[in-house]
This record gives C-alpha cells, structure tokens and sequence, in this order.
C-alpha cells in the first residue's frame, strides 16, 4: 500500500516508528534495489543464460557447411565438377 509523494527514505522513518519488522525493512530494500538496477538484473541474467549455453557447446559440434567447402575444392583439383 503506497502513498504518492512519500519518498522511500520516509516510508522507512515511518515503518520503524509504527514497529515494523527488520524482515520489512530488508523487502523494501530489496524492492528499492531491483526498481532501481533490475534492468541490469535482467540483461545480466540473459547474458548469464546465453553463455552457460555457449560454454557448454562450445567446440562441441561443427557448422553445417563445414567440410563442404574442403570437399569442393578437392573435387575442383581433381577436375570433376
């Protein structure tokens, strides 16, 4: 339940006044943090995703073209075409 025009500073002064828990306090805090900086959360955790995938196939398997150039270029020499 928010108030428009109450910073968060004073929704802090407010709950340790009216007897609120530290658990409170610390899920405001956590709520100030990803409101601020959750974009970044998020791009940090696609990049996270797209390297966990990269580095567990990498090397792993070839593209489809390889070792079709390699195999026209042998064919070339030997004059087929």
């Amino acid at each position: 339940m928010a108030i428009k025009g109450i910073p968060l500073l004073d929704w802090e002064l407010i709950s340790r006044k009216l007897g609120a828990t530290e658990t409170v306090l610390r899920v405001r805090q956590a709520q100030r943090f990803i409101s601020e900086y959750g974009f970044y959360i998020g791009l940090g955790s696609v990049w996270f995703a797209v390297a966990l995938y990269n580095g567990i196939f990498f090397n792993k398997y070839f593209p489809i073209t390889e070792g079709w150039f390699s195999a026209y270029a042998h064919l070339i020499r030997h004059g087929l075409p």
